[in-house]
């Protein structure tokens, strides 16, 4: 079992989000991160197709009430080749400005529930650091209401990269001799999103008339979060684990008679509370908030030309040309798609 911090919170002791009243300064939050994308174009059969890894730091912010300043170290994008061997996307070119956003301080700021408000990014970040930096900070919401309510199932609504949607709140709590343990399952019922970017911005319109045929559409979208929080007598509730597992089923292209089946599973685990990296203070007048997704235009060449890889090409089509879900992970693919022509 790791460490315990004593960051204290109105309410609720809590070790990360939400922090009223930060008692010291000194704590610096290791996490892991390990992110696994499968796709099922053979009912049998699951590929993995992307890989990404990272380590995560989050320093709490005095200056700025219910925030972190956060880093990313020793990321790593790959995708599988063949025979179980994986290409680093940093031998990429079109790697290079991505992984260089990525290395980008930036601030988390949680509302006094315990759920995301925003980060603070660069204004000329990477779309795809920017959705990374995106699901890390929304892994690590929790909301502080459904936690005093323990053992009871709770709905809550909460902003995801996507939208403002409904979480159905599961919690057991295991009280032992000197540890109290929170078991969290969120459950996302993804049709009641509001507020889904894609519905409501200009620039998705003119990206859809770029796909083939008429738009995609999933028969399911499922989303659900499994937490497990920690806190010793009188002090500190920490999040010491988070699993996200996401599958979007889509409907085949006209073309085609295979349905496209994706699975995301993520995972972010605390390491430690102490460590000598400490993210850099960050806002400048270069600062913008963001709380969605970031999209761009998708890659034409991909959706109406064949590429050597089949599973990352059908996978990024179904995605860019979703009405209502371009996926975080989408510029992920097309990174990979392009990095794969020149290996």
């Amino acid at each position: 079992m790791v460490r315990f911090t004593h960051l204290y919170v109105s309410g609720i002791l809590m070790c990360l989000l939400s922090i009223h009243n930060v008692t010291s300064d000194s704590e610096t939050f290791k996490y892991e991160l390990n992110s696994i994308h499968y796709v099922h174009l053979d009912p049998h059969l699951a590929k993995t197709i992307l890989r990404i890894n990272s380590d995560i730091y989050l320093k709490p912010n005095k200056n700025l009430k219910n925030s972190y300043f956060a880093s990313l170290r020793n990321t790593e994008l790959s995708i599988e080749k063949a025979n179980g061997t994986f290409l680093n996307l940093k031998k990429c070119l079109n790697m290079v400005l991505p992984s260089l956003s990525l290395l980008r301080p930036f601030v988390v700021v949680y509302d006094e529930d315990g759920l995301l408000k925003h980060i603070t990014v660069h204004r000329t970040e990477a779309d795809l650091s920017v959705n990374l930096k995106l699901l890390l900070s929304n892994l690590l919401q929790v909301n502080k209401t459904a936690l005093v309510g323990a053992n009871a199932a709770q709905a809550i609504k909460e902003p995801i990269y996507v939208g403002d949607c409904p979480a159905n709140y599961t919690i057991q709590r295991e009280s032992q001799s000197k540890l109290e343990i929170f078991w969290v399952e969120k459950k996302y019922d993804m049709k009641l999103c509001s507020d889904l970017k894609s519905n409501n911005s200009s620039g998705i319109s003119s990206l859809l008339n770029n796909c083939r045929n008429d738009t995609q559409k999933h028969l399911k979208w499922d989303r659900k979060i499994d937490m497990i929080l920690t806190a010793k007598k009188k002090a500190a509730t920490c999040i010491e684990y988070v699993t996200m597992t996401e599958n979007i089923q889509y409907l085949p292209w006209a073309n085609s008679s295979k349905e496209i089946f994706l699975e995301t599973l993520t995972t972010i685990a605390l390491v430690t509370d102490k460590t000598s990296i400490i993210p850099p203070y960050f806002f400048n007048i270069n600062s913008v908030n963001v709380s969605r997704l970031w999209y761009r235009e998708i890659d034409q060449s991909i959706i109406k030309g064949e590429t050597k890889n089949k599973d990352l090409s059908e996978t990024y089509k179904a995605l860019a040309c979703d009405s209502t879900n371009q996926n975080l992970f989408m510029e992920f693919y097309e990174k990979a798609i392009n990095c794969w022509k020149i290996f």
